[in-house]
């Protein structure tokens, strides 16, 4: 895999990124690295998410939120599979970038080291909410700067406007397949935060030598999709409690595991026979596609799950986790005690090692 110093532009300043060395990388203090299974592997102030594995299953990227940057961008970063030092990193350090935030999001990339992702900048002064440039590229390891496939948001052949790309992943040696999806930007008061609401439009194919969406028919409002051997499709749907099944080319999606009555999965994925799925409020759990056979994926103290990836070969799994804390407010005076639950904003990674 090739390494850079210098900073790769592609064709504007603004398809402009930068390898920077794990020599040049150290990690911020949030304590030691946990051991057991799983375990936590990355300690960063901002959010670490969207993990995903090379091809040969060496290591995995995931987008990391730099807050230690003036303009708190949002670069790809490169771990070995069990965690450890940071191999690589992926960043806008063009001058032009420095007043922006720009997102690298969605990292997928393909055995012979094509590099697809999703990049997006969103302009600090005056701020904005939605991104001023966002598009779906297309580069290599070595020169991740690419070229542009297609700008966001677009008007599929659907007739749907997809906004945003999730679940990217590559199908084949010539196509990727991903979710396109509706953004809507809410807030609960005048004075709270942004809560960006992504909402799943219908899974898509796209060879990237062309740049033309085919949505894959049967997955209307689709909520996650994951790929298998160069010839399956999973997805899954809303309020529905089996994952589906759809062969490349074409046909309609048959039944695959179901994970019963008041179950319903999403952010699936599928490395060696397995599959993954999130089946409730944070909650892992683990299926032998052979068999159907379930096994929850736990953490100690009380962590809640989100997109997992599981390893090309199925023995590993990396994914977001979310510190959740029970607190007990007593209110002084009458003594009466109240229950506040809290789910961290701030993901990490963990890692579980699968038998």
């Amino acid at each position: 895999m090739t390494r850079g110093l210098v900073p790769l532009v592609a064709g504007v300043v603004l398809a402009a990124c930068d390898h920077t060395p794990a020599s040049s990388w150290a990690p911020p203090d949030r304590g030691p690295l946990t051991g057991g299974n799983p375990h936590q592997v990355t300690y960063n102030p901002g959010s670490d998410l969207r993990p995903s594995w090379l091809a040969d299953g060496s290591g995995f990227f995931y987008t990391r939120e730099r807050l230690d940057r003036t303009d708190g961008d949002r670069c790809l970063g490169l771990l070995p599979p069990n965690g450890g030092v940071l191999l690589d990193e992926i960043c806008d350090t063009t001058p032009a970038g420095a007043d922006s935030l720009t997102s690298f999001e969605s990292a997928a990339v393909a055995a012979d080291g094509r590099f697809a992702y999703v990049r997006a900048s969103t302009p600090l002064s005056p701020p904005s909410i939605a991104p001023f440039h966002h598009e779906l590229r297309l580069g290599t390891l070595g020169n991740p700067g690419g070229s542009a496939v297609r700008s966001l948001p677009y008007t599929a052949p659907s007739g749907r406007v997809h906004a945003e790309i999730a679940w990217l992943q590559w199908l084949s040696s010539a196509e990727l397949v991903y979710l396109g999806q509706a953004i809507e930007y809410q807030r609960a008061c005048g004075s709270c935060p942004v809560d960006t609401i992504r909402v799943g439009l219908e899974v898509v194919r796209l060879d990237p030598t062309i740049g033309v969406p085919i949505a894959v028919a049967g997955t209307d409002s689709a909520t996650s999709v994951a790929t298998a051997s160069g010839a399956f499709i999973y997805y899954t749907l809303p309020n529905d409690s089996v994952v589906w099944i759809q062969g490349v080319p074409g046909g309609l999606g048959t039944a695959g595991h179901n994970f019963g009555a008041g179950v319903t999965p999403r952010d699936i994925t599928v490395g060696g026979g397995r599959l993954a799925a999130v089946t409730g409020p944070g909650l892992l759990r683990l299926v032998q596609l052979s068999t159907g056979a379930e096994t929850p994926l736990t953490a100690p103290g009380l962590v809640f799950f989100k997109r997992p990836a599981l390893a090309p070969d199925g023995r590993r799994l990396v994914a977001e986790g979310y510190r959740f804390q029970i607190d007990t407010i007593r209110i002084p005076g009458d003594g009466i005690a109240s229950i506040d639950t809290i789910v961290s904003r701030v993901g990490d990674l963990w890692v579980f090692d699968l038998p």
